[in-house]
This record gives structure tokens, C-alpha cells and sequence, in this order.
């Protein structure tokens, strides 16, 4: 026997007398189903992005079909998809959560993976943001990992949470691609499947438009014998709406000229403003 036989053998039997007789008796073995489940968001400028994969690992008996679990609240933006996938079905029930039955193509042992998307609109109104927990049948064990992403400006941090706990860096790397842990604020992991994450939610300040900006600042300075000084400040600036430029003199020096695109123009002092402001 090869290596491969010999591990799949389970009785093996020696006899020295003709006509031996072997009954066994033949029973399906139990199935266990274990699953991983890898819970991604991703903040975006106007949009939270929920991206769930499910990994079932199925031993003993082969099965045809495996359920999952979500509140009805986000049942109709839910996308679901499989490699093994041949259909798939969707039914509420009395407390509050929908179910789906995807239907496999063939029977399967081994690992089965199923992905579930979906989206959220995101706007000034938006403060909370949770992370809904996909309910699975998976009685031979059960891990999920939590991953956030900030892609925007917006400030999140997490207002409640249970059965939870941070996930090492080093296990971050091996889950993760590089350019996903650039953009990760919270990453968590739980081995129980009644855990819950809630994220509050500060949408971004508007942007304030920058009305005018100084490109170049070019200073000459000019000393001559007995010691006193001239300055000239030369600024190319960008000006979009300002009407005035004001200048602040250093103590005891005085604003001889001004011009404007080479325009001379006459300096102007507010009865209000400070010494030396112009």
C-alpha cells in the first residue's frame, strides 16, 4: 500500500484459514461545520462599504446547502455570491432577521466560500454606524475578524462593542493585503457569535476655500553708507476675492510705496487698525 492508502485504511485484518467473513456496519458520518467569518468596512466619502466572506470548512457527511443570517434592515441591499453557487433563497422570520439558503451545485466536504455585500449611503445626517453580525450555522466552530477601513475624512470611533478583542498586527499581515492595512483603523476579532460593534460617526468639515495664496515672497535689502535701509517686498500671489492686501510695518520702519501690477497705488491706514498695519 502507498502512503494515501495506508492513512485511509481503518480495519485491516490477517487470517490463515480459507472462507473468512468480515460484517461491517455502515453508518453516514455526522456533519460538522466549522466557519471563518471576515467582516469588512470601508469608509468612504459617501458611501460605508460592507463586504462579509464566509468560510465554511465542512467535514463528515457532504451537505448541498448552507444559511446565513441578517436583521431585516439590510435585506434588500444584500448581494450575495459563491463559486459554488447554484441558487439562492431568501425568507424573513418573526424576530427581526432574514435568512438566505444558498443551494450548492454539488454536495461538498472541504471549504466553501460565500461573499455578502452591501452599501450604505453616507451624508451630514449620518452619526452611528455599526457593524451588523451575520448569524451562521456552524456549531463545530466559529472566528470572525473585524476589519475598518477609513478611506475618508470623516472621524470614526467605536461607541460600544462586546465579546471583542484587538487583533495582533502580525495576524493583521498575514489576512491582509499591504494596501488594506494602510487605510485600517480598528481591527478585532471574536471566537463567540454573539459579539456587536458600534462606530460613532463625525462626517468631515467642508473644505474652506482658500481666497487668496502668496506663491513668492521675494525680499531685497538695501544698505547704503550711513548705514540706514531700504526694503522692497516683491509677493506674486493668487487673489480670488480679497479686495485689500494689509501689510504690517515693523516698528520704525515707514511704507514709502505700493504698487499693484506695476499700477502705483496709494496705501490706505484704518482709523482702528494698529500701529504699523496698512
Amino acid at each position: 500500500l502507498d502512503s494515501n492508502q495506508i492513512n485511509a485504511v481503518q480495519f485491516a485484518y490477517s487470517y490463515e484459514q480459507a472462507n473468512p467473513s468480515v460484517r461491517l456496519d455502515i453508518r453516514p458520518q455526522p456533519t460538522r461545520v466549522r466557519v471563518e467569518v471576515f467582516a469588512g468596512l470601508a469608509v468612504k466619502t459617501t458611501a460605508a462599504v460592507y463586504t462579509y466572506r464566509l468560510r465554511y470548512n465542512v467535514a463528515g457527511s457532504p451537505i448541498d446547502n448552507l444559511t446565513f443570517s441578517l436583521p431585516d434592515e439590510y435585506a434588500s441591499l444584500v448581494a450575495v455570491n459563491s463559486p459554488a453557487l447554484r441558487t439562492v433563497t431568501q425568507a424573513a422570520s418573526a424576530d427581526g432577521w432574514t435568512s438566505w439558503k444558498v443551494i450548492l451545485v454539488n454536495e461538498v466536504t472541504g471549504d466553501v466560500d460565500i461573499a455578502v455585500n452591501f452599501a450604505l449611503p453616507i451624508d451630514a445626517s449620518t452619526k452611528l454606524l455599526s457593524v451588523p453580525r451575520i448569524r451562521t450555522d456552524a456549531p463545530a466552530g466559529y472566528r470572525a475578524v473585524i476589519a475598518v477601513q477609513n478611506m475618508s475624512r470623516h472621524d470614526i470611533s467605536v461607541t460600544d462593542s462586546a465579546k471583542l478583542t484587538e487583533l495582533a498586527a502580525s495576524e493583521q499581515q498575514k489576512l491582509m493585503s499591504p494596501q488594506m492595512t494602510e487605510s485600517l483603523q480598528y481591527v478585532f476579532q471574536s471566537f463567540e457569535d454573539n459579539w456587536s460593534l458600534g462606530l460613532g460617526f463625525t462626517p468631515a468639515k467642508a473644505a474652506a476655500r482658500i481666497q487668496a495664496v502668496v506663491d513668492l515672497l521675494a525680499l531685497t535689502t538695501v544698505i547704503d553708507r550711513n548705514g540706514r535701509c531700504r526694503y522692497e517686498a516683491r509677493l506674486s500671489l493668487q487673489n480670488r476675492s480679497e479686495q485689500f492686501l494689509r501689510v504690517e510695518v515693523p516698528q520704525g520702519l515707514r511704507l514709502w510705496s505700493a504698487a499693484v501690477a506695476s499700477q502705483p497705488v496709494k496705501p490706505v491706514t484704518a482709523a482702528d487698525s494698529a500701529p504699523g498695519l496698512v
